[in-house]
């Protein structure tokens, strides 16, 4: 699997940073979903708002997630939207990381 993170727009009328993320399959098999992308090492100062869930089974733990309700063919690829909150609007980092499968991240 593929991760790509577009740029962050911030908007003034909800005081909330956005990203677009794109996932793609670079295997030959499907991935079954549903599909979770974990936000990983989110810096100080920042929080994942409309997030599915916090991880607690799949280390590190207590790192949100965005689920895909998504199977992905070889090739196939999705696009879901993050929501950050930071009201120091200090630049925003993290690492990704991707769960396949039913059951709790």
């Amino acid at each position: 699997m593929s991760v790509t993170r577009g740029g962050f727009s911030f908007s003034p009328v909800v005081h909330k940073f956005g990203q677009f993320t794109t996932i793609t399959n670079t295997s030959s098999v499907d991935i079954v979903g549903p599909i979770k992308i974990a936000v990983d090492n989110l810096s100080s100062g920042a929080k994942a708002v409309a997030n599915t869930g916090i991880t607690s089974c799949d280390a590190p733990l207590n790192s949100p997630y965005y689920q895909l309700n998504v199977t992905l063919g070889p090739g196939g690829s999705a696009t879901t939207s993050f929501v950050f909150d930071d009201p120091t609007k200090a630049p925003i980092t993290y690492t990704t990381r991707v769960l396949a499968g039913a059951g709790l991240p």
